[in-house]
C-alpha cells in the first residue's frame, strides 16, 4: 500500500499524526507491506522533515519559487 500527502496534507493532518498512522497500520497488518510517499516537497527542509517522520519516498519540486506560486526562472 502506497500513501501520499502533499505539504498540505501535512500541514492540515500534522506529521506526528501521519507518522502514528502508519504506525498503525503497520502494527494492525503486518503482512502487508505500507510505504508513505511525500508528494511535491517544496524545499529540503520539508523534505528531511518527512524522512523523519517516517516517510519512506519523496519527491523534491523545484518548479517554484519560494512563495510557493511564481515559476522558478530556469527551465527543465
Amino acid at each position: 500500500v502506497i500513501l501520499q500527502a502533499s505539504r498540505g496534507a501535512r500541514a492540515y493532518a500534522n506529521d506526528v499524526v501521519l507518522a502514528k498512522l502508519i504506525d498503525a497500520l503497520v502494527e494492525i497488518h503486518p503482512d502487508i507491506p505500507v510505504c508513505m510517499h511525500l508528494d511535491h516537497g517544496n524545499n529540503e527542509a520539508t523534505c528531511v522533515t518527512a524522512i523523519q517522520y517516517g516517510f519512506t519516498s519523496v519527491m523534491m519540486d523545484g518548479s517554484l519559487k519560494e512563495d510557493g506560486k511564481t515559476p522558478a526562472d530556469y527551465d527543465y
